[in-house]
């Protein structure tokens, strides 16, 4: 028994004697294993996080692009109306000096005047919209006025008719614009 004790205390003091050594390599591989962890989290992390900046980048680059486009239609559809009245205009001051117009400027006015509506026609690409709809309308309107008085002279009453029909489009396209800049504004 003496012995047994003799060995157990022999082992315990080689023990105490290595045992900051055993401390020291459990915290090591402790500390190896918690950094290899934490390592792979931020790895993680990062790959997230640059992920959503892509993510972001792109729509920003969407946004930015669909603002464009939108600007690029409204200047077109803008030019397109501005073109129309010009040209119905042309059309009712030939009207009014019959002696003097000559059949091919007027020809050629009331055929562009023809391919802007058409034109607006294809850039408004969603007639089912309300003001979409409105502007087609009263630019339908307003040309249908020009092509029943190409015969005469308009008398006074018709040119008040005129004017009310020019600024019906006018409205109806600052409407348009309005709704649309409103659109860019918050794509941008």
């Amino acid at each position: 028994m003496l012995v047994l004790i003799s060995c157990i205390q022999s082992v315990t003091n080689q023990t105490n004697n290595y045992m900051p050594w055993v401390v020291a390599l459990i915290i090591g591989f402790a500390s190896a294993g918690i950094n290899i962890w934490m390592a792979y989290r931020n790895e993680k992390s990062v790959n997230r996080q640059m992920q959503n900046l892509r993510d972001l980048s792109l729509l920003e680059f969407k946004k930015k692009i669909n603002a464009e486009n939108r600007q690029e239609w409204l200047n077109d559809l803008r030019n397109q109306i501005a073109e129309v009245i010009s040209q119905a205009s042309r059309i009712i001051l030939e009207l009014s000096d019959k002696e003097n117009a000559e059949a091919s400027t007027f020809s050629a006015h009331a055929q562009n005047l023809m391919f802007c509506q058409s034109k607006i026609q294809l850039l408004l690409t969603n007639p089912t919209k309300e003001e979409q709809q409105n502007l087609l309308i009263s630019i339908g309107d307003f040309i249908d006025f020009i092509t029943k008085n190409v015969d005469g002279k308009l008398e006074d009453e018709e040119a008040e008719d005129f004017a009310s029909l020019k600024n019906k489009v006018i409205d109806d396209a600052r409407n348009l614009f309005r709704i649309h800049w409103k659109e860019i504004q918050e794509l941008k």
